[in-house]
């Protein structure tokens, strides 16, 4: 693993010492950085999303600011990834979407970039991905100050709950801040800082992630492509002036020819969470530049998460087979849900029927798969499923799955199998919650 300089500076120039040179967040790498890595290899693979990040100067350090007032050209470049896509004739599409365990954290990212083509996953809760807090106050120039006590104190809050004790201490959740500018990042820092003399909590959660592959920092906008944490705070730092109570529209690099692509990997960080402090709300943004429309409509979609329909798509169901189960479970008082999912799409991925259960709370108890005479018949699809279920179990999913063979040759035998299981789930999770009541 190299950066282009390090290939450049350390490797020798003649003949190809490897067979493949693999290049990674290829949009931000620039054609002329990529060639010594390119010279020195038989094949290559170029990794990246057109949809993200270009290669751009601006922002390239720490100190970087800008103009606000001034509707500014930041400078982005082609990448070597568009470079390659006009260039080599075998490209591949990843469509299936790992990370946000939440799909409401992907569902706005996978309408506006990516057609609805991304195969997302079902969260087994309803608690919302999104959590939008309004902040109503004046914007002075670059900084926010009202914003940041708000999100401080959210944060503070957070990192309580959150202090990871050991590395298997799996409930404890990584964060990150994200400003829109450089100067609301350093502000937050200055703060933080100050407020970490009083409370030690602070310092404990920072020290307690410092080791591992998420540490708690503060960055701005430009500076997370290739990040990614449990959770993610957001100050989207603008809001109206003192004097006229509008919003100015002048939103720096997002109102650039790209600036749809930086919101897009600041919306797609976080794995569980994201806690947005704006002091805007969606009325204020005027039509305009791409980039300031995703701004403009993602507020409104954090406002009222109205993108899609719910956790209940409101879909009928896929056979008669899962018809059969569902009257079953629904004729002895159980809360069933079928096609439980989230969006549309064709790569949209359901949950055949998702099981409610009062002592639960918020969310599912369990998912039911119900796979017929197609399922058996096809062993890609079996492939496929399996791999399905191991991600779905990694988004807490608990999948009981349900074969038409067995369940017609005895259908109440496999019906007290299924209400054993969820009457055992239900005790597990029961027991669970008592002995750790301060979850």
């Amino acid at each position: 693993m190299m950066s282009p300089t390090a290939v450049a500076q350390y490797l020798k120039r003649e003949g190809t010492p490897f067979d493949v040179v693999i290049i990674d967040e290829a949009s931000q790498m620039r054609p002329e950085d990529a060639i010594s890595a390119l010279a020195r290899a038989k094949k290559a693979v170029i990794v990246g999303d057109t949809k993200q990040l270009p290669p751009t100067p601006f922002f390239q350090n720490e100190t970087g600011g800008y103009d606000e007032e001034e509707e500014l050209d930041v400078g982005d470049v082609e990448s070597i990834l568009d470079m390659s896509l006009n260039r080599f004739e075998q490209k591949r599409k990843l469509l299936w979407h790992y990370r946000s365990k939440n799909e409401q954290l992907i569902s706005f990212s996978n309408r506006y970039f990516y057609d609805n083509s991304l195969q997302t996953f079902p969260s087994p809760t309803t608690k919302p991905g999104i959590i939008s807090n309004y902040i109503k106050t004046f914007y002075k120039t670059k900084i926010n100050d009202a914003e940041a006590n708000a999100l401080l104190e959210g944060l503070i809050r957070f990192m309580q709950n959150n202090i990871r004790n050991n590395e298997n201490n799996n409930g404890a959740k990584s964060c990150m801040v994200v400003t829109m500018n450089s100067d609301q990042r350093e502000h937050l820092k200055d703060k933080l800082r100050l407020k970490s003399r009083e409370t030690p909590i602070i310092k404990d959660y920072e020290s307690s992630w410092s080791e591992t592959s998420e540490p708690f920092e503060i960055k701005s906008l430009e500076l997370v492509q290739g990040d990614e944490r449990d959770v993610i705070f957001i100050s989207t730092v603008f809001g109206p002036n003192e004097e006229s109570g509008i919003v100015k529209q002048t939103f720096g690099p997002i109102n650039s020819k790209t600036g749809h692509r930086r919101l897009n990997v600041l919306f797609t960080r976080a794995k569980y969470n994201i806690y947005l402090y704006t002091s805007m709300k969606a009325n204020d943004i005027q039509e305009g530049p791409l980039g300031r429309n995703i701004l403009k409509k993602y507020l409104e979609y954090a406002e009222t998460r109205r993108l899609e329909s719910g956790e209940e798509t409101g879909r009928g169901f896929d056979s008669e087979f899962e018809r059969w189960v569902y009257g079953k479970l629904f004729a002895n008082g159980y809360e069933v849900v079928p096609q439980v999912g989230v969006g549309e799409g064709k790569n949209k991925y359901r949950i055949d029927l998702g099981v409610k259960h009062p002592s639960f709370g918020a969310g599912y108890l369990l998912g039911i798969e119900c796979d017929g005479a197609t399922y058996h018949s096809s062993c890609a699809a079996r492939d496929r499923d399996r791999i399905r279920q191991e991600i779905l179990e990694s988004f807490g999913w608990r999948i009981y799955r349900i074969w038409s063979t067995d369940w017609f040759e005895d259908p109440q035998h496999e019906y007290q199998k299924l209400v054993e299981y969820i009457d055992k789930t239900v005790d597990s999770y029961t027991d669970f919650k008592s002995r750790n009541s301060n979850l």
